[in-house]
């Protein structure tokens, strides 16, 4: 705020950014996003909004038996990706945030707040307790608070304001224990709730209470 500067960018997005095939240069659209931007501003930050998986009409091979009966009872559903994608997606997106006013939201701060850290052990549907913790990072910078959770974060536990102040909210921070579905996540089931587990070793559902004993810890921070 005293030297009348812009300071640094941050960007948030409540999706993943997606990987291109191997061997394709350019990995995903961030990369092209943060090229374009940096010509605006020099530091430039990107967030991973909570979200859960958002997947494109992509696939990488059309050669499995689903794709194959797919193709043949309603027409092609999904193409493959082409490598020029992420790039147009970026530049996309870099072209959004210049026309449009509401995507440009500017903060002055004019000194950094506290720094609150929450650990919460999430609890199994069969009431255990999962051996790695959940580490939440809350920043209070007076006029914006950022929350850091170290996990997919799914997006029913999105915060946009708070007694009037900006709320940014950002996973995959400090780690990454698994995926963080909600209550009604867990009603509806999916990949989120059940198939995923087993890459992260928890052998359980995540018992439907831990949404509200994680908003309530930190509204009370």
């Amino acid at each position: 705020k005293d030297k009348r500067k812009v300071a640094a960018s941050t960007i948030k997005t409540n999706c993943h950014p997606v990987a291109s095939p191997e061997n394709i240069k350019g990995a995903d659209y961030i990369g092209y996003l943060k090229k374009k931007i940096r010509s605006r501003t020099k530091n430039i930050f990107f967030l991973q909004g909570f979200c859960g998986d958002i997947r494109p009409k992509i696939i990488k091979r059309n050669n499995t038996l689903k794709d194959i009966l797919i193709t043949l009872l309603i027409g092609r559903r999904f193409r493959k990706q082409d490598k020029e994608d992420s790039k147009i997606i970026g530049n996309k997106i870099y072209n959004s945030i210049l026309k449009k006013d509401n995507f440009r939201k500017s903060i002055l701060l004019s000194k950094i707040g506290k720094s609150y850290k929450l650990n919460h052990k999430i609890i199994l549907s069969n009431n255990d307790i999962f051996a790695k913790s959940l580490d939440i990072t809350i920043w209070n910078w007076n006029e914006v608070i950022l929350i850091f959770i170290n996990a997919e974060v799914m997006s029913g536990y999105n915060i946009f304001t708070y007694k009037n102040k900006k709320v940014i909210c950002a996973g995959y921070s400090n780690g990454m224990i698994g995926y963080l579905p909600t209550k009604q996540d867990m009603l509806n089931g999916g990949y989120e709730v059940d198939k995923s587990r087993v890459n992260f070793n928890i052998k359980h559902r995540l018992n439907t209470k831990n949404e509200s004993l994680i908003k309530k810890g930190i509204k009370n921070i």
